[in-house]
C-alpha cells in the first residue's frame, strides 16, 4: 500500500510539465495582450491622422477646384465641363485614398501575428513531445 506522500513514478514530471504548459500560455497570452495594444494604438493614430488628412484635403481641393475651374473657364472652356472634369478626377483620388485607409484598418492588420506565429509554434512543440 502506497503512503500518502509518496507519488507515482514520473508524476513530478508530468507536473512540471504542465506547469510548464501553463506558465507558456499565460505568457503567450501576455504577449498577445501587448501586442494587441500596441496595434490598436497604432490604428488609432492612423485614424486620427486620416481623420485630419481628410479635413485639409477638403479645403485644398475647393481651393484647387475653385482656381481649376476659374483657370479654364478663362481659357475659353465652359465653366460647368472644367468644374465636372475636375470633379471626376478629384473623386478617383478620393476613392484611392479611402481604398487605401481601408486596407491598413483591417482586422487582419491589427491582429497580433508574432504571438500567433508563437503559439503555433509551442503547439507543435508540444504535440511533437506527446507524440513522440
Amino acid at each position: 500500500m502506497s503512503q500518502p506522500n509518496q507519488t507515482l513514478p514520473g508524476s513530478n514530471d508530468v507536473l512540471g510539465i504542465a506547469r510548464n504548459v501553463l506558465r507558456l500560455i499565460s505568457n503567450e497570452w501576455a504577449l498577445a495582450k501587448e501586442e494587441m495594444s500596441e496595434n490598436l494604438r497604432r490604428a488609432g493614430v492612423a485614424i486620427a491622422f486620416l481623420l485630419a488628412g481628410v479635413a485639409l484635403s477638403i479645403l485644398a481641393m475647393a481651393t484647387l477646384l475653385w482656381a481649376g475651374v476659374a483657370a479654364l473657364a478663362a481659357a475659353g472652356m465652359p465653366p460647368w465641363l472644367t468644374a465636372l472634369i475636375l470633379a471626376a478626377a478629384l473623386g478617383v483620388l478620393a476613392i484611392g485614398l479611402i481604398a487605401w485607409a481601408m486596407r491598413n484598418l483591417k482586422a487582419k492588420a491589427i491582429a497580433p501575428k508574432c504571438s500567433l506565429n508563437n503559439v503555433q509554434k509551442d503547439l507543435q512543440v508540444l504535440k511533437e513531445v506527446f507524440d513522440g
